[in-house]
């Protein structure tokens, strides 16, 4: 049951993100790109499965928001 959550968590921050590179609105890109920042932060504190997939989205993400 904790693994479907953290799944849809982890569809939910993808969203944010596709979000994030559709909109033109600055201030909406980076609450989209804070939102799955957050999202990506508490799976990779909670879940026991380590996924470098989650932790190259992330360095997407800081690249994306330092811009």
């Amino acid at each position: 049951r904790q693994d479907e959550a953290f799944s849809k968590i982890e569809i939910l921050s993808e969203l944010f993100f596709q979000h994030a590179l559709l909109t033109t609105d600055e201030n909406k890109k980076n609450q989209s790109l804070q939102s799955a920042k957050n999202l990506l932060l508490f799976l990779i504190q909670n879940d026991k499965t380590y996924s470098i997939v989650r932790e190259n989205k992330l360095n997407d993400i800081n690249e994306m928001m330092s811009i």
